[in-house]
């Protein structure tokens, strides 16, 4: 079987930038037994008006959730976060 090679990145701004321009992004997170499959989006808070939340989101779980850009940047940077560059 062939493996197809991804080009990843962990240039965090852009991943930000990604997902504030509403496009919803293929990640992996990296954990110390396994890599997880992950995408990052943001979405409008339910509780405060005209604040966007960015997300990193897994099976259905909020994985990371910050309003904040320098704070989503952090948790990525813990995380180990890898996410897959889109050919725009």
């Amino acid at each position: 079987m062939k493996k197809i090679k991804y080009k990843t990145s962990k240039i965090y701004e852009e991943l930000v930038d990604l997902i504030r321009d509403g496009h919803e992004v293929v990640c992996f997170l990296h954990d110390n037994q396994y890599i997880q499959l992950a995408y990052a989006k943001s979405e409008e808070s339910e509780l405060y008006e005209k604040k966007m939340i960015l997300s990193i989101v897994s099976q259905g779980a909020g994985y990371i959730q910050e309003y904040n850009d320098l704070d989503f940047i952090e948790c990525c940077k813990n995380s180990s976060l890898e996410f897959i560059q889109p050919d725009l």
